[in-house]
């Protein structure tokens, strides 16, 4: 089941159900104009009372604006002559490991994303790197670190 929360010509969130209860929250373009798109998928904690619920919510808006700036304002990823569009999918991660293990397999395997960010803390990073790692071609994965 796939909700329209938010839409304009350029932009739009889709909060999706899956039959897992694996809520998703996903981010980019839906114009024509692009040659294709480059989708990375997250696993961000989404859901009111996880543990970095916080830090998930400054992620999807920090990475809803920059999606916003470059497909709209840059006319998207520009590689060889073409432009491509981004889009980010967040996959609820509930704050535990092995929710990211299982948001970042479903990115995956249905979404068909193109990259991976990584989690927001060691813990979530590890595992959906073992993922990347352990998939067929092997993901590349985006990261972080702080401290």
């Amino acid at each position: 089941m796939h909700l329209l929360m938010k839409g304009t010509a350029h932009t739009m969130l889709i909060i999706s159900a899956t039959c897992s209860a694996l809520r998703t929250v996903s981010y980019g373009s839906t114009t024509s104009h692009f040659t294709g798109e480059i989708h990375i998928g997250s696993a961000t904690s989404m859901s009111v009372g996880d543990k970095l619920y916080g830090e998930g919510m400054q992620r999807r808006h920090a990475s809803q604006m920059f999606v916003d700036w470059l497909n709209n304002e840059r006319g998207g990823v520009a590689l060889d002559g073409h432009n491509y569009s981004l889009r980010i999918t967040h996959l609820d991660d509930s704050s535990s490991p092995d929710q990211a293990r299982t948001a970042i397999r479903f990115a995956i395997d249905v979404l068909k994303v193109d990259y991976v960010w990584g989690g927001w803390s060691s813990d979530l990073t590890a595992p959906i790197a073992e993922e990347c790692r352990a998939s067929s071609p092997a993901k590349l994965m985006l990261s972080a670190g702080s401290a």
